[in-house]
């Protein structure tokens, strides 16, 4: 597994409501709803900056194996990635 960081966007206002955050990017005006499972992901993005510790949060956090919890990350990542919402680097 390659190293991965991530920084959040500093464009977005992030609401969180119930379960669910919604980010808005006030540059692009576009808004993104995370679900219960991305919320609980996004508040653990704000303790950790490295994906390697991250999954490792949140696969003891879930009872799932951190090799797992780490692909599933770079997918989630890459999501928020490619809709600039974080800024990926190695």
């Amino acid at each position: 597994m390659r190293l991965i960081k991530y920084k959040i966007n500093k464009d977005l206002i992030i609401y969180e409501e119930a379960e669910e955050i919604i980010l808005i990017n006030l540059v692009s005006n576009n808004f993104y709803a995370l679900d219960h499972i991305g919320t609980v992901i996004w508040k653990h993005m704000m303790e950790f900056k490295k994906i390697e510790k991250l999954a490792e949060a949140l696969a003891s956090l879930f009872n799932i194996n951190k090799l797992i919890m780490q692909k599933d990350l770079v997918e989630f990542l890459e999501g928020l990635n490619k809709v600039g919402v974080i800024e990926i680097y190695e």
